[in-house]
């Protein structure tokens, strides 16, 4: 359970941290920052994205819980008969096999294939890519940006 809890944390931080990125990319858009400032939260961003993928920190925290359940039920089961099998070998040979199996399903769960280098860089390329390139399309986007607002501000102040 407890590392079920790191796991959660862990998804917690990486969420956070693309959240900053972003918000560090939507200021630098607002407050006409250098476009390698927007464009390095991007990369950022989508490095952490990546990462996330990668050790896939909910599912890990599931898998992590399911194996507590199961061993707290292994452990039930076995409680009745703790006082009558103390000693018996096929009794402790049965719970250390179910214990054992639990412990292998959970590796299965969590096994990991390694990121494919090619497309991971392609992945970031394509993060940056997406970001202005150039003066013109940087005041483009605060131009649409501006629009946007408006839009959005038309339809607060019509539903309110």
């Amino acid at each position: 359970m407890t590392l079920s809890d790191q796991a959660s944390a862990a998804q917690d931080v990486a969420a956070l941290s693309v959240i900053a990125a972003a918000g560090v990319a939507a200021g630098g858009l607002l407050y006409n920052a250098h476009l390698d400032l927007i464009k390095g939260a991007g990369l950022a961003a989508g490095t952490l994205t990546a990462t996330t993928s990668y050790f896939k920190p909910g599912e890990t925290s599931a898998a992590l819980l399911d194996a507590t359940e199961q061993l707290i039920c292994v452990r039930r089961a076995a409680e009745p008969y703790q006082s009558t099998f103390n000693h018996n070998a096929e009794a402790i040979e049965i719970v250390a096999t179910a214990i054992q199996n639990v412990r292998l399903n959970l590796r299965k769960k969590l096994s990991r294939s390694l990121p494919d280098y090619k497309s991971l860089v392609a992945s970031l390329r394509q993060t940056l890519a997406e970001q202005p390139a150039t003066e013109e399309a940087y005041l483009d986007r605060v131009e649409d940006l501006n629009i946007l607002r408006t839009a959005v501000a038309v339809c607060l102040l019509a539903s309110g």
